[in-house]
């Protein structure tokens, strides 16, 4: 930027009136329909023609069955090369949510995923570079300050009735001017240096806050939906069988299962539901499985 006159591209009267107009724009414009639902993946979801962030949408609720819906959109009409985007599918909000917190529930359900996760939690960071770097600013810093130090007692001196006394004061000033310039440049890369450090730093306590998240994802889920319907009572269990499936009769319980589970009970019925909800499944097979198991277990392990 260079400080001198130049001339308006517009008049005095009409930036004071775009300032006027910017504030009275500039307030946070509050959600008008349904304030408290949470496009969750508005953002993160990208487009899969012009790879621009997908948003939240809201269908108001239909005269038909007063239902409010929720979409994923991409608002982008044409591309930064200048195509048109023509993905103008809505994407149903509850459904990709509940994919998404399958991916996320399986992922967390591996040993392997966790065992990552975990030893990344507390990991220390590589700042070593940057603490080197910050070191040697330290050190010019401390050589620039003494040597200003050293032409002040230099000045002070100086003989006034030394002949060469003006020419002398003038260059050692000169010097010592020059060390503030050298000051203030040392002190901003030391302060450029610090903030990226701070910065890894703090990345890093929010990347282990993430990692804990995830390790507890199916419980804070879980945790969610007791908290948006405390009515609902939820009850896991660690094995399906009869007495399960007796039980969910007997209390006129619901029972989240599969849909190949029609027939296990004679008493049970199978609705489907689009729920945000998800359930572990595993495969069931004794301590000390035979060749033909571990065959088998070994092909799922490689499919995931």
């Amino acid at each position: 930027m260079y400080e001198g006159k130049h001339e308006a591209i517009i008049s005095e009267e009409d930036w004071n009136l775009a300032q006027e107009k910017r504030k009275v724009n500039a307030y946070r414009r509050e959600k008008v329909n349904d304030p408290t639902h949470a496009h969750i993946l508005s953002g993160i979801l990208k487009c899969p023609c012009c790879g621009k962030s997908l948003y939240g949408n809201i269908a108001k609720a239909h005269s038909k069955d007063k239902k409010t819906r929720y979409y994923y959109y991409c608002k982008n009409t044409v591309t930064p090369t200048g195509h048109e985007c023509t993905f103008r599918l809505n994407i149903e909000q509850m459904e990709m949510n509940r994919m998404v917190a399958s991916i996320i529930s399986a992922m967390v359900s591996d040993p392997r995923f966790a065992d990552a996760i975990k030893a990344k939690i507390g990991s220390a960071v590589d700042t070593n570079d940057l603490e080197k770097q910050l070191e040697a600013l330290q050190a010019q810093l401390r050589q620039t300050l003494g040597t200003k130090a050293r032409l002040e007692r230099q000045m002070d001196g100086l003989d006034v009735n030394d002949p060469y006394y003006d020419r002398k004061i003038s260059d050692l000033q000169r010097r010592y001017d020059e060390q503030y310039g050298k000051i203030d440049e040392v002190e901003v890369q030391i302060d450029d240096v610090q903030s990226q450090i701070r910065s890894i730093r703090q990345e890093k306590i929010s990347g282990d806050n993430i990692y804990r998240l995830l390790l507890a994802f199916d419980q804070v889920y879980e945790a969610d939906m007791m908290k948006n319907h405390p009515e609902i009572n939820i009850v896991d269990f660690d094995l399906y069988n009869v007495e399960a499936f007796n039980r969910c009769e007997n209390n006129n319980e619901v029972l989240l299962a599969f849909k190949s589970w029609e027939s296990v009970h004679p008493l049970i019925r199978i609705i489907p539901v689009e729920w945000d909800y998800t359930m572990p499944f595993g495969i069931l097979h004794s301590k000390k499985p035979s060749i033909k198991v571990k065959r088998l277990i070994n092909a799922i392990n490689k499919v995931k």
